[in-house]
């Protein structure tokens, strides 16, 4: 697998782009390689700037907001295929 990078912010106004690891998918999951993000306007931002309403705590990871191909699929997991889109889903499974 290729290099990975995440959004970082380091402390409160400061981001950076900083080498991560490629999980494996686990069991019930599916690796995603993220085509397009961004950094949300409501909560990913309040975190960044460490507002009152974020624990403040840092380093941080942003990442919630994308989209992309599944590289990926785990045991157990049905209905998903190398190179379908994907994105990432709170506890939900998007229906076809």
């Amino acid at each position: 697998m290729d290099a990975n990078y995440e959004v970082l912010f380091v402390q409160s106004g400061v981001a950076e782009l900083a080498p991560c690891r490629v999980p494996e998918a686990g069991e019930g999951q599916l690796l995603i390689r993220t085509r397009v993000s961004l950094i949300s306007p409501g909560t990913e931002r309040a975190w960044f700037l460490g507002l009152p309403n974020t624990p403040g705590v840092f380093p941080q990871r942003s990442g919630y907001s994308n989209i992309g191909e599944v590289v990926q699929v785990g045991p157990g997991v049905e209905g998903w295929s190398v190179g379908r889109a994907g994105w990432p889903a709170a506890q939900t499974t998007p229906s076809s």
